[in-house]
């Protein structure tokens, strides 16, 4: 455990488009509590102007021992693959990871509510997933394929005025009608292929996704596993009536929805499908995740608290 009372080497690091713009908005509001640490030297801040500028230059911030992730899941999700990547390359490799402060100011932070609300930073798995046998990236949250994706995507094409609340809401309603179910292959080593026409697949590490929906129903952030939601083909309307229980005990007593307990598995599909990590949307056709322990990661997360001065 950190000693709380000693005076970190820390460094904010401000997502200025995370919520919608709001993630800047509260840290100009907020940046006046920490400024004794920027006076002494001991805090410096960096609002990235591009996810580009945040990749390339992450390796100079190692020195930091603690890094405080002003933004949502998006944010986290580029600095832990920042830090992973940094590390398979051999860059910095002698220096302890920073731990990964989220201060939960983006849209969803939906990484955040599964942290201990004590602010103690535990450590945790990350889940590896190679993209068409050569796109190699992490999350820690989840990732999801087909509709969920669809929905992520129609999220970051939303006004900024859209209210926290409908940022997922809406899309999600706007996006069932026009989707359309794909026939996928989940391979788990040992047991035998499953194969079907889905509406979508869920890879849950976290708890939570869709601010506040729970799709991990009995994952931990460090039991070495994922846990994989296969919702088959079904009428839209039957989705839409699915979306209540998320916000409940999540989709384990849903008829029409299939869970695995994997710590490595594979996705093929016949057609690419739009997929998402943490928000972060792209195209595939394979997808290979395997699940890397916290011990194997060397990852520390916990909660900011932004009272905190």
């Amino acid at each position: 455990m950190l000693d709380r009372h000693r005076q970190l080497k820390r460094l904010f690091i401000i997502n200025a488009k995370a919520g919608g713009g709001r993630a800047l908005q509260s840290w100009r509001s907020a940046r006046e509590r920490f400024a004794s640490e920027f006076k002494n030297g001991s805090a410096e801040e960096w609002i990235p102007a591009s996810a580009v500028e945040f990749l390339n230059r992450i390796s100079e911030f190692r020195s930091f021992e603690e890094w405080v992730i002003w933004g949502g899941d998006g944010t986290l999700n580029a600095a832990t693959n920042g830090l992973l990547r940094a590390r398979d390359s051999g860059a910095g490799s002698e220096l302890p990871l920073p731990v990964l402060r989220v201060a939960g100011a983006g849209t969803g932070s939906d990484y955040f509510r599964s942290l201990p609300e004590d602010g103690d930073p535990v450590h945790v798995d990350a889940v590896c997933v190679t993209i068409d046998g050569r796109d190699r990236r992490y999350f820690l949250n989840m990732a999801s394929v087909g509709l969920s994706a669809r929905v992520a995507a129609a999220k970051g094409r939303l006004p900024s005025w859209m209210p926290r609340a409908l940022c997922y809401a809406f899309p999600t309603f706007s996006e069932v009608w026009g989707a359309r179910p794909f026939e996928a292959e989940l391979r788990v080593p040992g047991s035998e292929p499953v194969t079907g026409q889905v509406w979508g697949v869920f890879l849950s590490k976290g708890r939570y996704a869709g601010r506040g929906m729970r799709f991990g129903s009995e994952v931990l952030l460090d039991d070495g596993h994922l846990e994989v939601s296969w919702v088959e083909d079904q009428s839209p309307l039957s989705i839409v009536l699915k979306m209540p229980s998320l916000y409940g005990a999540g989709l384990r007593s849903e008829p029409g929805v299939r869970k695995f307990r994997v710590s490595e598995a594979e996705l093929v599909f016949l057609e690419p499908q739009p997929i998402e990590c943490d928000g972060e949307p792209t195209r595939a056709s394979r997808l290979h995740f395997e699940v890397l322990s916290a011990a194997e990661t060397g990852l520390r997360v916990g909660r900011f608290s932004t009272a905190r001065s």
